[in-house]
């Protein structure tokens, strides 16, 4: 058995919470038609206000099912689509600098943000700076160009 079904008002507020982090391009493509816009902000507009740290702007955002290790930066696996989004209560939105490396993600769950991160590099590409954010508590950890970590958690 699968669990108690879903009420429809449940699942549409569902929908609603994780609406704003879905592309506005992947929007129309949500089971029962498009969302109305004046329910959906997107995050990844100037005029958005951050859910945290604003560093992320207007940078590409990809999606992934989880992270792994216990190093930073993590290492994110099981990309997936944006089309996606509208079936899964959890999932990670990274962002990426022009490079293409990992400046931060949002791990997603149930529409909140309930871990945040935000990397900033040395010029030979080691990590420099981390922000950590859970519980409303932020971490910094800085390290130097051969790795070495200078700040304590």
């Amino acid at each position: 058995m699968n669990g108690p079904r879903q009420s429809t008002e449940d699942r549409a507020a569902g929908i609603i919470r994780l609406a704003r982090f879905i592309p506005p391009g992947v929007r129309s493509k949500v089971p029962g038609g498009p969302l109305p816009e004046e329910i959906v902000q997107d995050p990844m507009t100037p005029d958005a206000k951050p859910d945290v740290l604003s560093d992320a702007g207007e940078q590409p955002c990809r999606f992934f099912v989880t992270y792994t290790g216990v190093k930073l930066p993590f290492k994110l696996v099981e990309p997936i689509e944006a089309e996606a989004l509208t079936h899964r209560n959890t999932f990670i939105r990274a962002y990426f600098d022009e490079a293409g490396q990992l400046s931060g993600f949002d791990k997603m769950v149930y529409g909140e943000i309930e871990l945040a991160h935000r990397y900033q590099y040395h010029a030979n590409g080691s990590l420099r700076r981390a922000e950590v954010t859970m519980d409303e508590e932020t971490v910094i950890l800085t390290y130097d160009e051969a790795g070495a970590q200078l700040t304590e958690a």
